[in-house]
Parts: C-alpha cells; structure tokens; sequence
C-alpha cells in the first residue's frame, strides 16, 4: 500500500500486515494516544548486508509540526 488507509478495510488490511519477515510498520502517537503519522521499515535485509527502506508520513492535522 502506498498511500494511508482511506477505509475500514484497508485499515484492517493494514494492521494485518503490520509486521512481516521483510517489514515492520509503527504508528507515530501524540500524548493522547492519538495516531499522528507511520513509519515503515521496508524489504528488510538481514544479515552482513543489513539493509531496509525507510518511509514515514504525517497525517494531515500533523504536517510540518516536527
């Protein structure tokens, strides 16, 4: 997925698929345990190589807040 969940279903999907052997996705919270963003590690290498993409975003009421 390459966007965030936009339904109940891709944000069901989205909790299914939260930790993988090659991936590993975290929700950013504030103080109130709100959702403020994501940050996934990606196409996980382990190993001597170690090695992963790295992507984040903010949710929309959290962009350019730091």
């Amino acid at each position: 997925m390459g966007h965030a969940p936009s339904s109940s279903a891709e944000y069901r999907l989205y909790l299914r698929e939260r930790h993988g052997p090659r991936q590993v996705k975290y929700f950013v919270c504030d103080d109130l345990r709100q959702i403020c963003g994501v940050i996934n590690l990606s196409e996980i290498v382990r190993g001597s190589f170690q090695s992963a993409y790295l992507g984040y975003y903010a949710l929309a009421p959290h962009a350019g807040k730091g």
